[in-house]
């Protein structure tokens, strides 16, 4: 793994008789601080279990604050822990945009990049797609003669009112 790598941590959770439902995975570094965000998920049902796939973050590191080494992978929840080691070396350099003729660089924010990650197995690089805007995917055909209520009174008042105006 590279800083600037996304990878999914593939997860299989057996909920029992807990009332509790969140499941929470970040990194942390050889040091055991918490290195980029935490990604959740939540498992509702009990007595069922789960196959959960959970994005994970390594930051861009374009400052170089972050030593290479080996990184720990966390997940806690339901009142389990669970941890994984992985090596971190090399940062993606794409991520990183120089200024001007300076040496400075700058991290790019994730948002500015617009993309999600794509659902592969945790060995794999992760390939980056960009995200659909949010709208309306799929509308039923019950939906959607329920929308055209309003418009089909609208146009049958108007005809009843001009029915009754030519009989006057």
């Amino acid at each position: 793994m590279k800083f600037g790598d996304a990878f999914r941590v593939n997860l299989n959770i057996y909920k029992g008789n807990t009332a509790k439902s969140a499941i929470a995975v970040w990194l942390e570094d050889p040091d055991g601080n918490k290195v980029g965000k935490e990604s959740k998920a939540n498992a509702n049902t009990k007595y069922t279990e789960y196959d959960i796939s959970v994005p994970i973050y390594l930051p861009p590191n374009c400052d170089e604050k972050l030593e290479e080494g080996r990184y720990t992978i966390k997940a806690e929840g339901l009142d389990e822990e669970d941890k994984e080691k992985i090596d971190v070396e090399g940062l993606t350099k794409t991520l990183c945009v120089q200024k001007g003729e300076k040496t400075e660089t700058t991290q790019l924010a994730a948002s500015e990049a617009k993309t999600a990650v794509s659902s592969v197995p945790a060995e794999q690089k992760v390939v980056e797609v960009p995200v659909m805007q949010p709208g309306l995917v799929y509308e039923s055909t019950t939906q959607k003669a329920k929308n055209l209520v309003p418009a089909f009174l609208m146009v049958l008042t108007t005809l009843l009112s001009i029915v009754l105006l030519w009989r006057k």
